[in-house]
């Protein structure tokens, strides 16, 4: 009989089931590990649902947040815990593995964690680049609704022309005395809002501030999003 692998010896038989230690487990586990903390340090979720104009944030806000935060440290104590409990029964090789497996896991978690954008940078980075592959920005400038003098008014859906309808907006507002044109696109209660305001090509985008965050989309024009 052909001599056992050091994976093979140290597999564990316990209550009639088989628990391996072998390097595909340890591997596995690794890689997802390390997925989900990718996911939570480059704010991936956030992204997509910014894409989709908060699609996943109206779902599911508290597991986009805390998902990958929470789970990546879960599987990460996880494989802790394995380890201090199966050292008297690890080869040297394995030991070594799993020790080194850690240390990188931990490693990329911190770095996560130190450069995770915000939830709300990252969201509002999505809607931005959505928004940038089909808002047509100088017909909307060149856009004029008939509003009184120096008035700040809604407009009816009724009075959107082709270029404002192809953006879905949820509500429009003409800011007369300021030349600019407000599209409120998503939002409401404990999300905020957010959308896109297009002025003057001199109009310059406001400084962020607190949880009122601000993101240029071309000369005249930003995208926003106004917290609770």
């Amino acid at each position: 009989m052909a001599p056992l692998t050091d994976d093979e010896r140290a597999t564990v038989v316990k209550g009639g089931h088989v628990r391996s230690s072998g390097l595909a487990f340890d591997v596995g586990f690794g890689v997802l590990t390390l997925g989900l903390i990718v996911i939570m340090g480059t704010g991936l979720l956030d992204y997509l649902s910014g894409w989709s104009n908060g699609a996943v944030w109206y779902v599911a806000y508290p597991i986009v947040i805390y998902l990958p935060l929470l789970s990546s440290a879960g599987l990460g104590i996880f494989l802790l815990v394995r380890l201090v409990r199966s050292i008297g029964k690890l080869t040297l090789t394995q030991l070594v593995r799993q020790i080194t497996i850690l240390v990188v896991l931990a490693f990329a978690y911190s770095l996560a964690l130190h450069y995770k954008p915000s939830p709300i940078a990252a969201f509002l980075k999505g809607f931005r680049d959505n928004i940038c592959s089909k808002a047509d920005i100088p017909a909307i400038r060149s856009w004029k609704p008939k509003v009184q003098n120096d008035q700040t008014e809604w407009v009816p859906e009724t009075g959107w022309p082709e270029p404002v309808k192809e953006l879905s907006p949820e509500s429009v507002t003409v800011h007369q005395y300021e030349q600019r044109v407000q599209f409120v696109c998503g939002g409401g209660g404990f999300m905020g809002h957010w959308g896109m305001i297009v002025g003057p090509e001199t109009m310059l985008t406001p400084t962020s501030s607190g949880m009122d965050t601000y993101l240029p989309l071309s000369p005249g024009a930003y995208v926003y999003y106004y917290g609770p």
